[in-house]
């Protein structure tokens, strides 16, 4: 809709959501729609950073490799993801619990 309006002034980055002109949206607004959504939806409120780190998390706990995790991440090194999530490693069940008990309605 938008590149339609636009024309050659719509910058085209492939983006599920973005602004009305092609660019990305900014941090604090996507955190704003976020926090709305879950409100919305009777969830707790979630940033989009503990959100990618939800999405780590449970890549963990389904026994996806870390390599793979820390290339969906965009980390430069495994080492990066592994200093991140190695407690995450340990703490399986108390995470699942945790999860559980929180999201579950």
């Amino acid at each position: 809709m938008y590149k339609e309006k636009m024309g050659e002034e719509f910058i085209d980055n492939d983006y599920i959501s973005c602004q009305s002109n092609g660019k990305v949206h900014s941090l604090s607004a996507m955190n704003n729609a976020l926090r709305k959504l879950c409100i919305r939806n009777s969830l707790p409120a979630i940033s989009v950073h503990a959100l990618r780190h939800m999405f780590a998390t449970i890549l963990v706990e389904q026994g996806v490799s870390l390599a793979k995790i820390s290339e969906l991440l965009g980390h430069s090194s495994v080492y990066t993801t592994f200093e991140y999530y190695c407690d995450v490693m340990d703490e399986k069940q108390k995470i699942i619990a945790f999860m559980n008990d929180t999201f579950t309605p």
